[in-house]
């Protein structure tokens, strides 16, 4: 379903259209849920791209999708990048928003989610990325 409705959105209103953004944001959530997170990270991948040309980095709808990509390249172990994602999204939204703003907060939980589902399930702290992403982690939830 929302496959089709990516398709139909992007012949009737363009790739860059809100509205398809919206959609393309909606079919990577879905293949999450899905497990399908290869696909998932590739399609963030390019609505992250589109969100910050049309709408702007500090725009809610592009950290929203920046955060939900960073959820993702955690499931997939790329702990570096998704640390560099995650401060990226929350610095830019303490900066527009405040550290108090309801969207800032829901950005560290995200991020505190994950560590706490890392921590959980055992993780190896011997990966060589994880201290990169713990050190990020405490930095923005710190700031």
């Amino acid at each position: 379903m929302h496959r089709a409705e990516l398709e139909l959105s992007k012949q009737v209103k363009g790739l860059e259209h809100p509205d398809t953004l919206t959609s393309m944001n909606s079919l990577a959530n879905s293949l999450v849920r899905q497990g399908k997170w290869g696909e998932a990270e590739a399609l963030h991948r390019k609505g992250v791209e589109l969100s910050k040309k049309v709408k702007g980095l500090e725009h809610p709808d592009t950290l929203t999708s920046m955060n939900n990509l960073a959820t993702v390249l955690v499931e997939r172990g790329k702990w570096a990048e998704a640390a560099i994602g995650y401060r990226e999204v929350i610095a830019t939204s303490c900066k527009v928003w405040g550290s108090e703003d309801p969207c800032t907060a829901s950005f560290c939980r995200s991020l505190k989610a994950d560590l706490w589902n890392w921590a959980r399930n055992g993780s190896n702290l011997e990966t060589p990325d994880i201290p990169v992403f713990l050190e990020a982690a405490l930095a923005t939830t710190q700031s």
